[in-house]
């Protein structure tokens, strides 16, 4: 499975990526093995190219685009 992970380093930087695991636990633990501390770990499901929740109607940017820009 899929997860996009933030996590904080020791030194205070925030990290964002999406990594593969067999599940929520095991990514944790993966994180915390790596010496960093998970903030949040969500499943990812990868979609086609087109996804409604990253259209705006009043032409402003989405938090969803704005966070998506940090993804390593």
């Amino acid at each position: 499975m899929k997860f996009k992970c933030k996590e904080q380093t020791k030194s205070g930087e925030i990290i964002e990526g999406i990594k593969e695991a067999t599940d929520k636990f095991a990514m944790a633990k993966e994180i915390r093995i790596n010496g960093n501390i998970p903030l949040s770990i969500v499943e990812y499901k990868e979609g086609g190219k087109f996804s409604l929740s990253k259209i705006s109607i009043l032409g402003r940017v989405s938090l969803s685009e704005k966070s998506s820009s940090l993804i390593i």
